[in-house]
């Protein structure tokens, strides 16, 4: 029974680690040229207080940038265009998947390990 919990949590962490492979990718394009050109998922806005912003579907309006935030429930809000120092987009990540896996496979080769060490034991 303490084996299958072990794999059990093994599996769940295996899942946790890859479901994260993505990175931030400061752009070099302005805000208006950006979002024209169809970047309408998510943006990470760096505010010129240092502050971050997490906005999705953004649009420019007027003099700033609107969207809704990850709140729960979400809400509105807006930036003025003046006060981001810079924009960063969301791209899977190549290098974070490979990591990911790799870890993975050691969390659950050394789960498995762990059990059979204990089996013969008779610690279980």
């Amino acid at each position: 029974m303490r084996a299958q919990r072990t794999l059990l949590l093994a599996v769940a962490l295996a899942a946790l680690t890859t479901s994260g492979c993505t990175m931030w990718k400061v752009e070099s394009a302005p805000l208006p040229t950006l979002i024209a050109d169809g970047e309408r998922g998510t943006l990470r806005i760096t505010r010129s207080d240092n502050s971050v912003v997490i906005l999705n579907q953004p649009t420019i309006v007027n003099d700033s940038i609107v969207g809704s935030t990850d709140a729960d429930p979400p809400q509105r809000a807006a930036i003025p265009l003046a006060d981001v120092i810079f924009v960063q987009t969301r791209h899977r990540s190549f290098e974070k998947t490979v990591e990911g896996v790799g870890t993975t496979a050691q969390v659950i080769i050394g789960a498995a390990y762990l059990s059979v060490i204990l089996l013969i034991y008779r610690i279980l």
